[in-house]
């Protein structure tokens, strides 16, 4: 991620994580999966606490393979798209990736995250206390909890409900592998410099599809 011509976030993908082969045994285990990828402070300000923070959050599909085996890029895609490609301006151009998908298959889901309670959180103000509030992230979605004054163990009992949370492809590839859920618990008074918690939820959503 780029800002002023200066790169403020970023991640690595291992190239041997994306590699195709027609042995699956021997295919990158993110190879033709949409993947979340989680951008994090470059240098020296990506580590400690400070670092845990999500610069941003995007959602890839990686191929990587020989031209001879292009024909497969799309293979992992969730079903349901229409391919827009670039038109041909020689005869003998290869196939190459679509311009862009068209998605015409999708699932409308509702997300309902019951922020009860945390518990030893980072002390972040001089008092030895905290004002921490929790951000979830859920697909393009987030919301944020109230905000909890002197405390390093917050009870917020509050439901954060996502309306309308559109998922491509068929319910049972999305049943299969889900998307992850996010949460993060910052101080109000260092937001920027300073995260108290951080959690990945990555369990199945299999009550979503009884």
């Amino acid at each position: 991620m780029m800002s002023n011509h200066k790169r403020i976030a970023y991640a690595r993908v291992p190239s041997k994580d994306i590699l195709y082969s027609v042995v699956d045994e021997e295919t990158g285990k993110d190879c033709g999966k949409v993947k979340a990828v989680f951008l994090k402070l470059p240098g020296k300000k990506g580590f400690g606490p400070a670092g845990w923070t999500v610069q941003a959050k995007l959602e890839l599909y990686l191929w990587l393979g020989l031209n001879k085996q292009r024909k497969e890029f799309t293979s992992g895609l969730p079903n349901g798209f229409e391919e827009v490609k670039a038109a041909k301006t020689a005869p003998s151009l290869h196939s190459v990736p679509p311009v862009s998908l068209v998605y015409n298959m999708k699932q409308v889901f509702q997300l309902r995250a019951h922020m009860y309670q945390a518990r030893s959180l980072f002390a972040a103000d001089s008092s030895g206390l905290s004002d921490p509030f929790a951000r979830v992230f859920f697909s393009t979605h987030s919301q944020v909890t109230e905000v909890l004054s002197e405390t390093l163990c917050p009870t917020w009992d509050q439901l954060l409900v996502f309306d309308n949370v559109e998922l491509f492809g068929e319910a049972g590839e999305l049943r299969d592998d889900p998307p992850i859920i996010v949460v993060e618990i910052y101080d109000q008074d260092t937001v920027v410099g300073l995260t108290l918690g951080y959690i990945r939820e990555e369990e199945t959503f299999d009550s979503l599809f009884s």
